[in-house]
C-alpha cells in the first residue's frame, strides 16, 4: 500500500494522512521529517560519517548555507552604524535555515528503500510538491554495461545557473513508485471513509 496525498494547502493532507497510516498500520513520511533527517546528519562529525556520501554531503552544504547566512548578516551589518554595546552574536544555528531541494530528494529515496516502507507501504503526505520533484524522486538512471559485462560510468552533464536536468533515459523506480495517488481540493471530507470502505470491498 503506497499512497501519496498531494492537493493546496489546507485541504486536509495531514489529517488524511495521519488517518490513512494509522488505518493501514503504515509509515507517513512527511516533509519536516525529511529536514530533521538532514539535519541530524548534519551533525554527524567526518570521523563517524566515513564514506557515507549522503551524510558528507548534508555536513558541507549546511554548513556552506550557514556561512553564507553569517556573511550577508555581516555585510548589512557594515552598511549600518554599529549599535552601543557592539552587535549581539551571530546565532545561525537558531535561523531558519531552508534544506536544499536535492538533499530532501536523497534522504526521500532513502527512507523509501527502508524495509518499513519498502515490506509495508508508505502515505507520502504533501511531498512531492512539483512534477520536478517527482522525476528527481521516482526516476532512475538504467546502468548499462559494455560487451564484457563491466558496467559503463556515464558523465553527468555540467548544468548552467537555472538549467534543469535532463531525464532522457532515465525509467520509472518501480520499488518506490506509489500505487495510488489522492488529490484533495479542501472539500473532501469524506474521502477517507469512502477510501475505506473501497479497500474492503
Amino acid at each position: 500500500m503506497k499512497i501519496f496525498i498531494t492537493g493546496p494547502p489546507a485541504s486536509g493532507k495531514t489529517y488524511n494522512a495521519n488517518a490513512l497510516a494509522k488505518y493501514y498500520n503504515i509509515p507517513k513520511v512527511e516533509v519536516k521529517q525529511l529536514v530533521d533527517e538532514v539535519f541530524r546528519m548534519a551533525a554527524i562529525d567526518e570521523e563517524a560519517a566515513g564514506e557515507n556520501a549522503l551524510i558528507n554531503d548534508c555536513r558541507t552544504k549546511i554548513d556552506e548555507i550557514k556561512a553564507k547566512m553569517e556573511e550577508d548578516i555581516n555585510d548589512k551589518r557594515a552598511e549600518m552604524e554599529e549599535p552601543e554595546g557592539g552587535w549581539e552574536d551571530i546565532a545561525i544555528d537558531t535561523s531558519e535555515i531552508r534544506v536544499p531541494d536535492e538533499l530532501l530528494y536523497r534522504v526521500l529515496k532513502l527512507k523509501l528503500n527502508e524495509n518499513d516502507c519498502r515490506n509495508r507501504g508508505y502515505i507520502l503526505d504533501g511531498f512531492p510538491r512539483t512534477y520536478k520533484d517527482s522525476q528527481n524522486i521516482f526516476l532512475y538512471k538504467p546502468i548499462k554495461y559494455d560487451e564484457n559485462g563491466d558496467p559503463i560510468e556515464d558523465e553527468e552533464p555540467e548544468l548552467e545557473d537555472g538549467e534543469e536536468p535532463s531525464f532522457d533515459g532515465f525509467e520509472k523506480d518501480n520499488t518506490i513508485f506509489p500505487s495510488s495517488c489522492i488529490v484533495l481540493t479542501g472539500g473532501d471530507e469524506e474521502l477517507i471513509s469512502r477510501v475505506m470502505e473501497q479497500s474492503e470491498e
